[in-house]
């Protein structure tokens, strides 16, 4: 995690892509002062299977109980809070499908 963060504030300091943070990369996006959402394209790798392929991840039950069976991982990732960082307030993760109704759980973030 550290590396990937590592390398890519090289690649932002050099090129003075600061004011891009907030909006965020595709393997980068700040999410609060001193606080990193990553996308680690490691986590691809077998070595991570462990987490990231639904037959081997150990949670994965207990998502298809909640979604179905046919719930797939749409993103994977890691997040960074540096020492110093900001307290991250509560917050949804998405927007409500609807106003009209209560729907069933259609995301989880493990």
């Amino acid at each position: 995690v550290m590396d990937h963060y590592n390398g890519v504030m090289y690649t932002v300091k050099a090129r003075n892509l600061y004011f891009e943070l907030a909006d965020g990369f595709d393997v980068l996006r700040e999410r609060g002062g001193g606080r990193f959402d990553m996308e680690l394209h490691k986590f691809d790798s077998d070595k991570f299977g462990f987490l990231t392929n639904p037959s081997k991840a150990s949670w994965m039950p207990v998502v298809h109980k909640i979604l179905g069976d046919d719930a797939v991982l749409v993103h994977k990732g890691a997040f960074l809070s540096l020492p110093g960082s900001e307290i991250q307030i509560y917050h949804q993760d998405g927007v409500h499908l609807t106003r009209k109704k209560q729907l069933p759980c259609h995301a989880i973030n493990v």
